[in-house]
């Protein structure tokens, strides 16, 4: 199944949007949270990693396994982080995030799941992120269209 967001709205002038879609395993092993926000003109992938990667350094337990360019979002040209941290009150988590900057927004998928679940679970995890891209904008626009001529 494919799943595309939909809602469409009016923006005042002066408003900035923030976009958030939280994929959910059935149970609960593996959540992946997907957003999109405004980023200055100077921000790259790179750089928007690094720093939303700085506020991770601060996790009790922080450790990263890795940090690359990667091909996320459909075959666009980003980066993925790979760490572990350790929430005050639970287990052990295991993280792959991955960042783009496009335009004048930013992208992260941040997939989580238990520490010692994660060599079990890596593979789903991994195809989960591999399967998001991005949609144009005249994407929606034509299906509103339609959408719209149907009603």
């Amino acid at each position: 199944m494919r799943y595309t967001p939909r809602i469409s709205t009016t923006i005042p002038d002066d408003w900035s949007v923030k976009n958030e879609v939280t994929l959910r395993e059935p149970t609960g092993a593996i959540q992946v949270a997907i957003s999109d926000e405004p980023v200055r003109p100077d921000l790259d992938s790179p750089a928007f990693a690094h720093l939303l990667g700085e506020r991770f350094r601060e996790l009790p337990g922080f450790v990263e396994h890795s940090y690359e360019s990667a091909t996320v979002f459909g075959g666009r040209e980003g980066v993925l982080r790979h760490f572990r941290w350790q929430p005050a009150n639970g287990p052990a988590v295991r993280e792959l995030d991955m960042y783009l900057v496009e335009g004048d927004r930013g992208f992260r998928a941040a997939a989580t799941t238990n520490d010692v679940d994660f060599d079990r679970l890596e593979n789903q995890v991994r195809d989960v992120l591999e399967s998001l891209s991005l949609v144009e904008p005249e994407t929606h626009a034509a299906s509103d269209q339609s959408a719209a001529g149907r009603s």
